[in-house]
C-alpha cells in the first residue's frame, strides 16, 4: 500500500509499547495520522540508531518511499524508529523522537523522554513517567464504549499484571497473594475484581490464577481475567475507565504511568524490588502521594485516599508546539476518517490490519486535534509547514540544529540516488 502524502507519519518497529506512546502523541496533534511499521533488516537494525552506507534500505520499500517524499513531520518510538527519523530529518522533515534514542538528541528536532531515562538537552523535554493518550475525555469515552463493566456494584478493583524482569523479579507468589487479598475485600464489600493481564505475564501465573476465579461470579462480571485474545476483546481500557481502585505490578513503566493518569487509588505492587532507572519513576509516584506500596493496602482494607490524577500530554503538547514552531489552534476532534497503517513483512511484528477507522481503535482514542485548513491541502496546511523538496542533501557527521548548513543537490534526471557510503557510522 503506498504511502499518502501528505500525513503526519508515525514510525515504531510494532512492538505494543512504543505503537502506543508514538500514536499517543501523534493523534493529539493531528487528526490526520500515518502509521509505519518499520521492518529493520540487517545490518542496520543492530546499528541504530547510527547510520551505516546505504541506510536507506533499512527498512523496506514503504519506508524507502517516504525518503522519496518525506512528511513534513515525522514521529519515531524506538531505537529503529529513531534512525528512520533521522534519515527523514536530512530529508527535510521534522522529527521527534520518543523515548532515549541512545544518540545525543541534537540530531532530532525534538526528543519527548521519560525523567527517569536523564536525558537533558534544550530540545528534550520529559515527563514524569510515559506517553499514553489516558485522561479524563478518553476514560469516558472508554465507558461509553464497555457500558457493561458499570453494571456489578462497587468498588471495582482492577488487577493489572505486567511480567517479571531482571530489574523487577516479582514472582508468582506476590502475584497471587494480591490477588487473594483483592479477593478477600470483594467478598467482603460485594464489589468487582478485574485483572488484566499481558504478553510477558507468565503462562503460570495466568493458569493459577483461572484455577482461582469462580465461575457463577465470573458469569455476573463481578470477576473476570483476560490474558490474551483467547479470552474475547481486550477489555483494558473499560477496565481502567471503571475502575475505582488500581493494583499495578511495578515492572512496566506504561501500565504505571496510566494507571497514574486514572481517578482511581494507585497500590504498586514489588514497588521495593525495582531497580535501575524505572525505580526512580516509581520513587515518583510514591513520594508524590499519587500511588501507595501494595502492602500499605493490605493494612488499610485498599480504603481510598485524596490523590490528583497524572495528566502531562496538555503541557507537553504547548511546550512542543513552541520547540517546534506549530500553531497553537487546537481543538478536541473525533474524527471518522481513517489512520492508515502500512507494514512491511517482518517476521517479528507480522502485520495486522492496514486500516483502522477511529471507531475501531479500542485503546486509541483521539485526543486534541488541529483545525483543519479550510480548502487547504492537507497536515502541511494544517501544521502550519512547508513540505520538504524532494533534494538529497550533502551528507554531514551532524544533523543537528547546530549543524553548518550544506547546499542541497537535486537528484539527476531518471534516477534516486542516496547519500555516498561512509566508511563508520554517524
Amino acid at each position: 500500500m503506498p504511502l499518502d502524502a501528505p500525513s503526519l507519519l508515525v514510525l515504531h518497529d510494532g512492538a505494543a509499547g512504543n505503537r502506543r506512546q508514538a500514536l499517543a502523541l501523534a493523534e493529539a496533534l493531528s487528526p490526520r495520522v500515518q502509521e509505519l511499521v518499520l521492518a529493520p533488516r540487517a545490518p542496520w537494525r543492530f546499528a541504530a540508531p547510527h547510520r551505516l552506507p546505504f541506510a536507506r534500505h533499512a527498512f523496506g520499500p514503504a519506508f524507502a518511499r517516504a525518503l522519496a517524499a518525506p512528511p513534513p513531520l515525522a514521529i519515531g518510538c524506538g531505537r529503529q524508529a529513531a534512525l528512520a527519523t533521522r534519515l527523514l530529518r536530512a530529508r527535510g522533515s521534522r522529527v521527534v523522537q520518543v523515548l532515549d534514542p541512545r544518540l545525543a538528541p541534537r540530531h532530532w528536532d525534538a526528543v519527548v523522554a521519560p525523567a527517569h531515562d536523564g536525558l537533558a538537552g534544550p530540545n528534550v523535554l520529559r515527563l514524569r513517567g510515559s506517553l499514553h493518550p489516558v485522561d479524563a475525555r478518553w476514560l469516558a469515552n472508554a465507558r461509553a464504549a464497555a457500558p457493561a463493566l458499570g453494571a456489578p456494584p462497587g468498588p471495582r478493583r482492577v488487577l493489572l499484571l505486567g511480567g517479571p524482569t531482571r530489574r523487577c523479579p516479582w514472582g508468582e507468589a506476590s502475584a497471587l497473594q494480591a490477588f487473594d487479598a483483592l479477593r478477600t475485600a470483594q467478598a467482603g464489600d460485594g464489589g468487582a475484581l478485574w485483572i488484566s493481564g499481558s504478553r510477558r505475564t507468565p503462562p503460570a501465573l495466568v493458569a493459577a490464577l483461572r484455577s482461582r476465579i469462580d465461575a457463577a461470579q465470573a458469569l455476573s462480571g463481578a470477576l473476570r481475567l483476560w490474558a490474551s485474545e483467547a479470552d474475547g476483546p481486550n477489555p483494558y481500557a473499560g477496565f481502567l475507565g471503571w475502575a475505582g481502585a488500581l493494583v499495578v505490578t511495578a515492572d512496566s513503566a506504561n501500565l504505571l504511568s496510566e494507571a497514574a493518569a486514572t481517578e482511581a487509588p494507585l497500590w504498586i505492587l514489588g514497588a521495593d524490588a525495582v531497580s535501575g532507572r524505572l525505580a526512580a519513576l516509581v520513587r515518583e509516584l510514591l513520594d508524590s502521594g499519587r500511588a501507595r506500596r501494595f502492602e500499605d493496602g493490605l493494612a488499610t482494607g485498599f480504603a481510598p485516599y485524596p490523590l490528583a490524577p497524572w495528566v502531562e500530554l496538555p503541557p507537553l503538547l504547548a511546550e512542543l508546539r513552541r520547540l517546534l514552531g506549530l500553531p497553537y489552534g487546537l481543538r478536541r476532534e473525533q474524527s471518522g476518517e481513517p489512520r492508515r497503517r502500512v507494514a512491511e513483512p517482518c517476521p517479528r511484528h507480522p502485520p495486522r490490519a492496514t486500516v483502522q477507522s477511529a471507531g475501531q481503535r479500542s485503546g486509541h482514542q483521539r485526543g486534541m486535534g488541529l483545525d483543519e485548513t479550510p480548502g487547504g491541502s492537507g497536515i502541511e496546511q494544517a501544521l502550519g509547514l512547508e513540505r520538504p523538496q524532494q533534494v538529497h542533501a550533502v551528507p554531514r557527521g551532524d544533523v543537528g540544529p547546530d549543524a553548518a548548513p550544506h547546499a542541497a543537490v537535486p537528484p539527476a534526471a531518471g534516477r534516486t540516488r542516496g547519500p555516498p557510503a561512509r566508511p563508520r557510522p554517524a
